[in-house]
């Protein structure tokens, strides 16, 4: 009389098998942000998610991008201004860093964004010194647009920092430097024949202020945690 006996197979939980599948690292692709750490610093019983983790990591490695291509531009061109924004990216960028090791993932983020618009501004007076704009794409709408639409992004930006009553000296240090740089327009874009030097100058400068304007508004959100 025969005595039935079960499958091997079957005395291994599937969970287990498929977890063991998940865990292969993926040949080619890009490896995933280490684990989540401990919420440390935030409020009780918010805990990060995973995506704001990946958000994080993701935001700091594109500052880390620019920050790179901005220090090429610098060894192209010598401008005080570049030169001091891109000291305040590092700097930001170290912080973005350290708030990630901390677990603090919205605020690294957000300072990650305030860094890469930073790094970014510096890059726009490289390219009005340097007469030409880097990247694939070229001289993009954005440049073209920068003049008319800097008083506006200023206006937003005083306006977020004044509503929640910052008084971060970088926040206001980055929005008078946008202020300095800012020349704006009412004229219709039309009104710019090409890129020349003089124009792409000041479609530069102009967009350098919307830049750091925009990374005044990131920490100011990285402070108030919305």
């Amino acid at each position: 009389m025969k005595t039935n006996r079960p499958l091997l197979f079957f005395t291994i939980p599937l969970f287990a098998v498929v977890a063991a599948a998940v865990t292969q690292p993926a040949i080619g692709r890009p490896s995933r942000p280490p684990a989540p750490f401990p919420p440390n610093g935030l409020s009780p019983g918010i805990i990060p998610s995973y995506r704001d983790q990946a958000r994080a990591w993701r935001d700091i490695r594109k500052a880390e991008e620019t920050a790179y291509r901005v220090s090429f531009l610098a060894t192209q061109a010598s401008i005080a201004r570049a030169s001091d924004l891109t000291s305040l990216g590092n700097r930001l960028l170290s912080d973005a860093r350290g708030l990630y090791e901390a677990g603090k993932y919205f605020q690294a983020a957000e300072t990650a964004l305030a860094t890469k618009n930073v790094h970014e501004a510096a890059q726009n007076l490289y390219e009005g010194k340097l007469g030409y704009v880097v990247g694939p794409r070229g001289l993009t709408r954005s440049y073209y647009d920068a003049p008319y639409r800097v008083s506006e992004e200023l206006s937003r930006a005083g306006a977020i920092v004044a509503y929640y009553r910052s008084n971060d000296s970088t926040v206001s240090n980055l929005l008078r430097y946008a202020r300095e740089l800012a020349t704006p327009s009412t004229s219709p874009t039309a009104s710019i024949p090409s890129a020349s030097a003089p124009n792409l100058s000041i479609m530069t400068n102009n967009r350098a202020a919307i830049r750091l304007a925009k990374a005044a508004t990131h920490l100011v959100r990285a402070a108030n945690g919305f």
